[in-house]
C-alpha cells in the first residue's frame, strides 16, 4: 500500500502564540537571493497587518522560516498561512515559468509553554543565520553542547554583530530599538535549544 505524504495535525487556539516552521518542497532553495527574500518578507508583512496578527518574531532563509506570532481568532493562523504561502508561490513560479509547481511543503506549529520558552524560541529565530551560515560565526563564538546553544560571554558581541547584518529577520529591528546590550544579554539569560521540538531547521 502507497504511504500518504506526512501532514502534521494543526493546533487552533484563540489568543495564543504560535512558534511557526515552514519548508520549501524538498527543500529546493527558492528564496536563495536576496530578492526572493524580500519578496517574501514584504508579503509576510503585508499578511501579517491584513489578518491582524502580532509578529514578535521572524527570519527567512533560502528553503524555509520560522515565526513567532500571536492570533487573536483561531481561524486567523490557516487562512494567513495559506494566503501567504499561495500568493509568494503564485509569484516565484510566475518569475521562474514554472506554473503549478508546488512551493512550500507543510507548516509546523507549536504554542510556547512558559514565558521561558517563548524567550527561548524569540532566541531561536534569531540564531537561524547563524545555524545555517547566512551569517558567519566562528566555532568559538557559538557551538552546541549536549544539544545547547553555548555563547562564552566575551563572544556576545561577535555573534551580535553578525546576526545585526542579516536584512531578513527581525534581529536588527530588535537592536535598533533597545540596543545591543540587550539583545547580547537575551542569549545568556534563556539559553538556546538547538533543535526545538517539531523544527526541521
Amino acid at each position: 500500500m502507497e504511504r500518504k505524504p506526512y501532514h502534521p495535525p494543526h493546533l487552533y487556539l484563540d489568543n495564543t502564540e504560535y512558534f511557526i516552521t515552514a519548508s520549501t518542497c524538498n527543500r529546493q532553495r527558492v528564496f536563495l537571493s536576496d530578492t526572493r527574500k524580500e519578496l517574501l518578507r514584504d508579503m509576510l508583512r503585508r499578511k501579517v497587518e491584513q489578518y491582524g496578527l502580532t509578529l514578535f518574531a521572524w527570519v527567512i532563509l533560502m528553503d524555509h522560516y520560522h515565526l513567532l506570532l500571536r492570533i487573536a481568532e483561531r481561524a486567523a493562523l490557516q487562512r494567513f498561512v495559506k494566503s501567504l504561502h499561495g500568493e509568494s508561490a503564485v509569484s516565484v513560479n510566475k518569475e521562474d515559468g514554472s506554473p503549478g509547481r508546488r512551493v512550500w511543503y507543510s507548516y509546523w506549529d507549536r504554542c510556547p509553554r512558559s514565558e521561558r520558552d517563548f524567550h527561548t524560541l524569540f532566541n531561536y529565530i534569531h540564531i537561524n543565520p547563524a545555524k545555517h551560515g547566512a551569517v558567519h560565526i566562528s566555532d568559538q563564538v557559538a557551538r552546541t553542547e549536549g544539544g545547547v546553544w553555548v555563547f562564552p560571554k566575551n563572544a556576545g558581541g561577535d555573534l551580535h554583530d553578525a546576526l545585526a547584518t542579516y536584512p531578513f529577520s527581525s534581529y536588527p529591528h530588535y537592536t535598533r530599538q533597545h540596543g545591543k546590550d540587550a539583545m547580547v544579554n537575551a542569549w545568556f539569560d534563556y539559553p538556546l535549544v538547538a533543535h526545538v521540538e517539531g523544527d526541521l531547521s
